[in-house]
């Protein structure tokens, strides 16, 4: 192994360096020397002359700036005497010398060396400029200014990505050093990395070589050519003659979920990750994956990613916060999966091997990771969740094991998240939200895939009857929850699912049905023949069973305060609704309507009332609306109110109970049925 380390002048990489030596047995190359001894050796009269003349630098004095060489201003003389190249495979050549050790060079130059990129793990210093000039003036006395801005020209920024570690000497920095090479380098746990690979020529090298690059370096990287047919196989065999680490299997055509399934079975590590082979990764992310694991004990460490979408923008899939959350009963570990803290995506991700045997990709299914993954979580296997981002998932029109266009294959996951909620409330009434969600997950996402391919036009099929059978389950799972806004997604779905209706792909007479009780309650507003015009309108919407007509009397003003007490009305809003009705009109008498209504719609109706069927919302509106040029001073709900789901009709029924419908107690109260009316 190479450790690389570089950084700018007064940075502190020289103390990095020896700190390194006098704590670890490596091997350490020194670079200087070899330069001092290639000038002893007068192979560097002309550049020799040009320092001293040019720049004023006398390099059997200074041979930190000798090595400036490679500065700008001077390349010309470099190029004519092959001077970078003779210093490269000098350096090389004496790596070479020690193939079993840890081998550490330390070079002011590195970056403009070949030697740059045969190194495993590179460290830079990195301070403040005014730091830098202060420890350069203490030891050369004074400071050239164009000078030490040509020595600063050396390192180019845009390479920062390529290091592993950064560290700041002006901050205590030797156990941060310790700790990053007691795990990459000292630590004896193997990773392995699986790539399942289709046709991926063009992305293949940048995919492995990010993970080459790791600063994670015990990796078995297993690339598993899945009977690909351009030159992907040739590549694999190329990358494995160069690293040992490598391994490739190549075998017919069998789909991702297979590729990956031979991955695992053929993985030696310790730990296991998967990488798609037209994405790469960041060069942190198998240690930092692995240190949480460790510092948690937890049997799957899980990451983000970054989303480069088809038109180039980078989409970020975590968090603001950078929290490591640790969730641990198997209730825990379901929620953490559902809110999306541990992601469905296996690729960003590190799992202990032996947490996952027995456990496999499951090959009919089109979504084999939200497969892989509940099984996981299914089996209360503990889990960290770091929400930075390591990996980079490329969304690319082209062929790959993951480009999916809509087909009748996705319906697999319909099936699949019908299994796994039977499977849910088996483990009790307490998972009755969880097995919801799962299976509302699995409804929406070959809903949501399906509109995706459908809005562009590039379905081949239009599965309507399939589609069909999909919003029917998804109508009968809303339904039946207790709580609809805990579905993720769930106001894109509704939206679907109406733009389905419009467009004739699905059927509303085809749709389940439930018949909802409902009150509704006429107020005194309406006089005359509002009153029964809106008894009219109903009917043609809803089956009236019974309609009460009652002059409240000085129960009005109770009654009116109970009924809103329901929606968590504030005092103000029930002494209004009295003051725009109470003696505002001839009468006041109301009308309290019992009624059955056919539901199958929902929609988001406001943010203060929540999601509501939508028969309800619709003939709410409708009333309102009808009626408010017909009134005098309307104001808003002064009209009508209904009830709106099964919890306020038993409430509403419960108020009318107890100051209508039971004349007895109150004989103040003038009640008529709709017959005596």
């Amino acid at each position: 192994m190479i450790i690389g380390i570089t950084g700018k002048v007064g940075s502190g990489k020289t103390e990095i360096s020896r700190y390194l030596n006098g704590k670890y047995n490596f091997r350490h190359i020194e670079v200087d020397k070899i330069i001092e001894k290639y000038i002893a050796d007068g192979k560097l009269a002309k550049i020799k002359r040009y320092l001293s003349d040019e720049l004023g630098i006398e390099p059997e004095k200074d041979i930190d700036i000798v090595e400036s060489f490679f500065g700008r201003g001077i390349e010309n003389h470099l190029m004519d005497l092959n001077f970078k190249r003779e210093i490269d495979n000098i350096i090389l050549n004496e790596v070479k010398k020690y193939p079993d050790e840890t081998v550490v060079i330390d070079w002011f130059f590195l970056e403009k060396s070949a030697v740059f990129s045969q190194c495993d793990i590179l460290i830079k210093s990195e301070v403040d400029y005014d730091l830098r000039k202060r420890r350069y003036i203490e030891r050369a006395g004074k400071i050239d200014m164009a000078k030490f801005c040509h020595l600063d020209d050396v390192h180019d920024d845009n390479l920062s990505e390529k290091y592993h570690l950064v560290i700041d000497t002006a901050k205590p920095w030797k156990e941060k050093l310790s700790q990053f090479i007691d795990l990459n380098v000292q630590n004896r746990i193997k990773i392995s990395v699986v790539v399942p690979i289709y046709n991926a020529e063009e992305y293949l090298n940048k995919c492995v070589t990010s993970i080459q690059n790791q600063s994670y370096q015990n990796l078995e990287i297993i690339l598993v050519n899945d009977g690909s047919t351009d030159g992907s196989l040739t590549i694999c065999e190329e990358l494995a003659k160069k690293d040992k680490r490598i391994k490739v299997i190549s075998q017919n055509n069998g789909g991702l979920s297979n590729a990956r399934n031979k991955g695992i079975d053929v993985a030696t590590g310790d730990y296991i990750g998967f990488v798609d082979a037209d994405d790469y990764i960041c060069n942190t992310m198998y240690e930092n994956l692995l240190k949480n694991a460790l510092n948690s004990g937890a049997d799957i460490s899980c990451g983000h990613a970054f989303v480069h979408s088809r038109d180039g923008k980078i989409i970020n899939l975590s968090d603001d916060e950078r929290l490591i959350t640790t969730p641990t009963s198997r209730k825990g570990i379901l929620n953490a999966h559902l809110s999306g803290m541990i992601t469905t995506a296996v690729w960003d991700k590190l799992f202990k091997l032996d947490a996952i045997r027995g456990i496999r990709f499951n090959e009919s299914l089109f979504n084999e990771d939200a497969g892989f993954m509940m099984d996981l979580c299914l089996k209360s296997n503990s889990f960290v969740c770091d929400t930075n981002q390591y990996y980079h998932y490329i969304k690319r029109r082209g062929m790959s094991l993951t480009g999916r266009k809509f087909d009748e294959r996705f319906f697999s996951t319909e099936i699949w998240g019908e299994d796994v909620y039977q499977q849910i409330l088996n483990l009790g009434t307490e998972y009755k939200s969880e097995a919801e969600k799962v299976f509302f997950n699995s409804l929406s996402h070959v809903l949501k895939t399906y509109a995706r391919d459908y809005s562009t036009g590039i379905l081949e099929n239009y599965y309507c009857d399939d589609i069909q059978r999909v919003v029917n389950k998804i109508i009968n799972l809303l339904f039946i929850s207790d709580d609809i806004s805990q579905f993720h997604d769930i106001d894109n779905v509704l939206k679907i699912i109406e733009l389905l209706l419009k467009d004739k792909v699905i059927d509303q007479e085809q749709f389940p049905k439930i018949t909802l009780p409902c009150i509704g309650i006429l107020w005194n507003s309406l006089q005359g023949g509002l009153m029964d015009e809106a008894i009219e309108m109903l009917s043609t919407k809803a089956i009236i069973k019974d309609i009460t007509f009652v002059d409240l009397g000085d129960q009005y003003r109770p009654f009116l305060d109970e009924i809103y007490l329901y929606n968590n009305e504030k005092i103000g809003v029930t002494i209004f609704k009295a003051n725009v009705l109470i003696d505002r009109y001839a009468t006041n008498t109301i009308a309290i309507v019992q009624m059955n209504i056919d539901i199958s719609r929902f929609i988001h109706y406001s943010q203060k009332k929540g999601y509501m069927y939508k028969e309800i919302a619709e003939i709410k509106d409708w009333i309102r609306e009808y009626f408010m040029n017909k009134i005098d001073e309307y104001a808003f709900d002064n009209v009508f109110h209904l009830t709106v789901d099964m919890e306020e009709y038993e409430f509403t029924k419960q108020i009318c109970e107890k100051y209508v419908w039971e004349p007895e107690q109150k004989p103040k109260v003038m009640v008529k049925t709709h017959e005596q009316q």
